[in-house]
């Protein structure tokens, strides 16, 4: 098992979202990917396939 760290928090989990608008760019693939990132503090990060961050949720645990 590996574990990896930002800053004193824990990933817990990861998940790559492929996603598609309502635009027919090509068919059949994403227009563009996100990454939601979950972290032992609670805190859910999104960031775009640049490392861009788009948003950043708290769940209370």
């Amino acid at each position: 098992m590996y574990e990896y760290a930002i800053g004193s928090e824990f990933v817990t989990s990861l998940l790559c979202l492929p996603l598609a608008s309502q635009k027919m760019s090509t068919q059949g693939a994403p227009d563009w990917t996100c990454v939601l990132v979950g972290l032992s503090s609670g805190f859910v990060r999104i960031y775009t396939e640049v490392n861009t961050s788009l948003l950043t949720l708290l769940h209370h645990l």
